[in-house]
């Protein structure tokens, strides 16, 4: 268990290290070549802890699908890291991913069918299209950015149609504390906040316990009703 806590502790280092790469190439005025040495710790703490929680859900076994999840977690949290800092989300990773979910729901080792893979792939890009253009119809202002829409799509390829519920209502709360912080910190003029972090967290927690909050999730609703 340790080997796996430092191995999520270097990949950390090194999704860190990616982030600032893919922010030259996305502003090219940035100085990149600064390392913020806090921000690089905090996420070698973020991907051993992600890293732990992985292992621990999928009852202490290493394997292929737990290999898959883990190049879908850390592909997430590079997301994060990139969003963060340059407040978008490259076409380069989330198109990637979306195709590589899709794919890999075509095998035994997915944990969602090929149906549900295409169906979330779809439903994610459509609801948080969906909402863009009602907000901008609504308000003349822009709520998110097209990014979000491809992130949700390629979690949705990977977890299917069934869980979007769960991960945008976690997302959209992980977003109000986002933006909060990034408010209280003067890290934004407009008000706008990296949703991508919500997002991928939300899929990273809904990944082993994405079945219970859904059960939970239309309990409260049917209690509601």
């Amino acid at each position: 268990m340790l080997t796996l806590l430092f191995v999520g502790f270097v990949a950390g280092g090194l999704i860190s290290l990616l982030a600032d790469k893919c922010r030259t190439l996305i502003d090219e005025t940035s100085n990149c070549g600064r390392i913020f040495r806090l921000k690089t710790f905090v996420v070698s703490l973020v991907s051993s802890g992600v890293m732990l929680f992985l292992y621990l859900s999928n009852s202490q076994e290493i394997n292929i699908n737990f290999l898959a999840v883990i190049v879908f977690a850390f592909t997430l949290l590079l997301l994060s890291v990139i969003d963060y800092d340059t407040m978008t989300l490259p076409d380069l990773l989330t198109i990637p991913l979306m195709w590589a979910g899709i794919l890999l729901a075509t095998t035994h080792y997915s944990a969602v069918s090929l149906t549900a893979s295409i169906y979330g792939a779809v439903c994610g890009y459509m609801v948080l299209w969906g909402m863009f253009w009602l907000f901008k119809v609504t308000t003349g202002k822009e709520a998110m950015g097209y990014g979000d829409f491809k992130l949700l799509a390629a979690i949705g390829a990977w977890q299917g149609y069934q869980l979007l519920p769960v991960i945008i209502l976690i997302a959209s709360i992980l977003g109000i504390i986002t933006g909060r912080l990034f408010h209280a910190f003067n890290k934004t003029e407009n008000g706008a906040f990296p949703f991508g972090i919500g997002l991928s967290l939300s899929a990273i927690v809904c990944m082993y316990c994405g079945s219970p909050l859904l059960d939970w999730y239309m309990t409260l609703i049917s209690f509601n009703l």
